[in-house]
């Protein structure tokens, strides 16, 4: 008996252990899919699309598109002008890193009514990440066990753009991403101790 199931506790506990390794990106939204379908939306400046036929051409990070609030010196449904929120649907925290690429303005020289918000389960900001002040992208990044959050926690991401000026008043998003280490859930950590705890006990049992 004892041969049959020792090296079955031991296959369980190796499916422990192997999870996402530091490193691993796990893409939440990139944009690719040509919709907001899956977000709550509000305003009129948030859309998606290519590379904005603007002054400078703003392109997607990568791929054929992006989140973005506007377009520098155009009209229409990428006027500057325009405002809104966008607010991602639940997601659950299961590495320790948030990261986005992020373009854009909020006034030339920075208001803070342009920005990106992580918001806990009940829409509360646990950070805010102003709008890079550029038309390069920029890459963001946010460690979720410092704000508090916990393995299998729900939270939000959220961009505003709440600046209605007709200059330097849009931002961009793309490849919001897990990154950095898997945190695996408490429950996985008391599957792992009860293993431990089985293999100590038939192995004492097998050598009597």
């Amino acid at each position: 008996m004892c041969k049959i199931i020792l090296p079955i506790c031991c296959l369980l506990l190796i499916c422990c252990l192997a999870h996402p390794s530091h490193g691993d990106m796990i893409i939440l939204d990139d944009f690719e899919s040509g919709t907001l379908a899956a977000w709550n939306v509000t305003g009129n400046a948030w859309t998606v699309g290519g590379a904005a036929g603007s002054s400078p051409t703003i392109s997607p990070f990568e791929g054929g598109f992006f989140a973005r609030s506007g377009a520098p010196n155009s009209g229409g449904a990428l006027d500057e002008t325009n405002t809104g929120i966008m607010t991602s649907p639940v997601f659950h925290v299961t590495h320790d890193t948030l990261e986005w690429h992020a373009v854009g303005w909020s006034g030339q020289f920075g208001n803070g009514l342009n920005h990106f918000q992580i918001l806990d389960s009940s829409f509360d900001e646990l950070a805010r990440v102003d709008a890079p002040l550029s038309d390069s992208w920029t890459l963001q990044s946010i460690d979720l066990m410092i704000l508090g959050l916990n393995p299998g926690d729900d939270f939000y991401f959220r961009a505003t753009d709440g600046n209605d000026s007709g200059g330097f008043a849009w931002i961009g998003v793309d490849n919001l991403a897990f990154n950095g280490n898997a945190i695996p859930e408490p429950s996985t950590y008391a599957l792992f101790s009860a293993l431990i705890v089985t293999l100590t006990l038939l192995r004492r049992k097998c050598n009597t």
